[in-house]
């Protein structure tokens, strides 16, 4: 049976270092300015209520979205330059390439950093269709990218795959699924910070110990 393939990027491809406490104190310190002291956790969906809070008019909202996204596409960017790929990632991408299977990546980092980030794996953005969290009104665990990638890399009667180490992963593939034709299904790895325990209760999904088995298992599907 054919397929596609999409995998998140940080976590599951490589390790992407961000100082993410440095950049949440700058942007909870750009906030305060205006007299907002909230906890900037989780960091998109804070920033969003931040901005709705400070602006006194609509219009205002999106200007101080991009500009306390910016702090984070920093810190992602200068991340991206010590990035390191995760174990068996390059190997698992290279046997799907080389039975042409088309990948995609659907992560919530910026589009800034994925230049950099796909060049520590030693590829470029040709080789996939990427979906930044700048790509879509709503990032994981919400379905927007994967329906995106999905709408580019997935034919009509063709399965999806969709590979993440994280809940919002899981999340995201169980909302997207019905939306893609004939099926998305995700296969959840455990990655630096999250548990088995987590992810299984994010919805369903197929487990494996590392990338390779889960590429492996797909192969074989």
């Amino acid at each position: 049976m054919k397929y596609s393939v999409a995998f998140d990027l940080d976590g599951t491809l490589l390790d992407l270092p961000v100082n993410i406490e440095s950049a949440r104190a700058e942007i909870a310190a750009m906030f305060a300015e205006f007299g907002y002291h909230e906890p900037m956790r989780p960091i998109l969906d804070a920033i969003n209520r931040a901005s709705a809070s400070v602006a006194t008019r609509d219009e205002e909202i999106y200007p101080l979205i991009i500009r306390a996204r910016a702090i984070l596409d920093k810190a992602e960017v200068l991340a991206a330059q010590s990035a390191t790929p995760r174990p068996g990632a390059v190997e698992a991408i290279e046997s799907l390439r080389r039975l042409g299977i088309p990948l995609g990546i659907v992560t919530n980092n910026s589009r800034a950093c994925i230049v950099p980030a796909l060049a520590a794996l030693g590829y470029t953005t040709s080789d996939f269709v990427v979906s930044t969290r700048d790509e879509v009104r709503r990032p994981k665990p919400a379905p927007d990218g994967l329906i995106r990638v999905a709408s580019k890399i997935a034919a009509a009667d063709e399965n999806m795959w969709y590979v993440g180490d994280s809940p919002v992963d899981v999340s995201a593939a169980v909302a997207a699924n019905p939306q893609v034709a004939p099926s998305l299904r995700a296969i959840a790895i455990p990655g630096p910070r999250s548990s088995l325990q987590q992810l299984r209760a994010a919805g369903p999904c197929v487990f494996f110990d590392t990338i390779g088995e889960a590429v492996d298992h797909m192969v074989r599907s």
